[in-house]
């Protein structure tokens, strides 16, 4: 399915995306996930760049659980809940070898 701005490749059920599916989006971003009804569900994984990426749990389409995003020069670690972030956030700096958390 293409979309405006997007390409859809997975199953399409009733309108809606659902089971796993690759999307790429214009500016060149790709996303590997599996969808139920139309949202992220379960583990994904989101390339923003060559060299920069996303990896979280989603439910309902929303953030919940915990996720990493990893670009040349940082690293972060954190979880959430509900597309709101508990607990600690660890960032670790590749320049200086130093982690910092908050």
């Amino acid at each position: 399915m293409h979309y405006k701005n997007a390409l859809f490749q997975g199953y399409i059920a009733k309108g809606k995306k659902e089971g796993n599916a690759i999307t790429l989006i214009d500016n060149g971003a790709v996303i590997i996930g599996k969808f139920e009804v139309d949202q992220l569900c379960g583990q994904c994984v989101l390339m923003i760049y060559p060299d920069t990426y996303f990896m979280g749990t989603f439910k309902k389409g929303m953030l919940d659980g915990p996720f990493v995003v990893r670009s040349p020069r940082y690293c972060i670690y954190s979880q959430a809940v509900m597309n709101k972030i508990q607990g600690e956030i660890v960032v670790i700096d590749k320049a200086d070898r130093r982690a910092r958390v908050w």
